[in-house]
C-alpha cells in the first residue's frame, strides 16, 4: 500500500494493542486446552506441546508484550506525548 507520510501515532498504538491484544486470548485459550488436556500433552510427540510452546513464545516478542502495549495504548488515550519511535 502506498502512502504519502508515515502511520499517525494515534491508529499506529491501537494496531499494537489490537495485535497484542488478540495474541495474549490465543495465549489464554491454548493455555486452558493444554491444562485441560493433561500429562500427556507435556510429551514432546503431542501437538498440543508444541502448539502451547510455540504460542507462548511467539506472545514473548517485543511487539506482542501485552504489557508494554497496553501501557502504549493508555498513555495514548489519556493524551500523554509519545516517542514516535517507540510506537
Amino acid at each position: 500500500m502506498e502512502h504519502d507520510e508515515p502511520m499517525p501515532i494515534g491508529p499506529r498504538a491501537q494496531v499494537r494493542w489490537n495485535v497484542s491484544y488478540a495474541s495474549e486470548l490465543c495465549r489464554r485459550a491454548v493455555d486452558r486446552l493444554y491444562a485441560g488436556a493433561g500429562a500427556g500433552a507435556a510429551h514432546d510427540g503431542n501437538v498440543l506441546q508444541s502448539v502451547f510452546r510455540d504460542v507462548n513464545t511467539a506472545t514473548h516478542h517485543a511487539l506482542l508484550d501485552f504489557d508494554t502495549n497496553i501501557e502504549i495504548q493508555g498513555k495514548h488515550l489519556l493524551g500523554v506525548q509519545l516517542d514516535e519511535a517507540v510506537v
